[in-house]
């Protein structure tokens, strides 16, 4: 993306991200999803910041950092992520759509 349009877009990526992160997190605190956000924003300029070659040798260890920041919380008991898939606001569709048990 030619750095004029990432300038004008760079806050709407980064809030959509943040976006992302709070329907999979919704535990997080401000101050948290504050801290993500710098480091995305960080991670994505040193991902800007490299020449081909090196975006080439590190590319799948910057997927994994930011994809870390998505699904940290893996080792929550049963009891949280029932919770958490409650507090999902896609939920309610896709209660809606299924069929009802009777």
């Amino acid at each position: 993306i030619p750095e004029r349009r990432y300038e004008a877009n760079k806050d709407m990526i980064v809030a959509r991200l943040i976006e992302r992160v709070s329907i999979r997190r919704p535990q997080l605190k401000e101050e948290e999803l504050d801290e993500i956000r710098q480091r995305i924003v960080q991670t994505i300029e040193e991902v800007r910041g490299l020449s081909e070659i090196e975006f080439a040798a590190l590319k799948e260890e910057k997927a994994k950092e930011l994809k870390s920041i998505f699904i940290k919380d893996r080792n929550i008991d049963l009891d949280q992520r029932i919770g958490l898939f409650l507090l999902n606001p896609q939920i309610i569709t896709v209660l809606e759509e299924s069929p009802s048990v009777n």
